[in-house]
């Protein structure tokens, strides 16, 4: 009865498929939604420093550089499937 309750190999790898199929459609679904939030430019925030707020900081014209990393990531995800 102990034996069935252990994880081997193949159970160890469905759950990782699942849970990498989840992140990348939850990434994909997210990074649409962020679309129009990539796009906006606000020059009074330009070339801040990774904070809480933008994580990956601001460019040159004060775009989100995380949500425009996330909009690229789910654009590229769409393509390869």
């Amino acid at each position: 009865m102990r034996g069935n309750r252990r994880w081997n190999g193949r159970k160890v790898m469905a759950a990782l498929m699942v849970l990498s199929a989840v992140l990348m459609a939850a990434i994909a679904v997210g990074g649409q939604m962020l679309a129009q939030e990539a796009m906006v430019t606000d020059f009074s925030r330009k070339n801040l420093a990774p904070s809480f707020r933008f994580l990956f900081g601001t460019d040159w014209m004060g775009r989100d550089m995380f949500v425009r990393t996330l909009t690229g990531l789910s654009i590229s995800i769409r393509i390869g499937f």
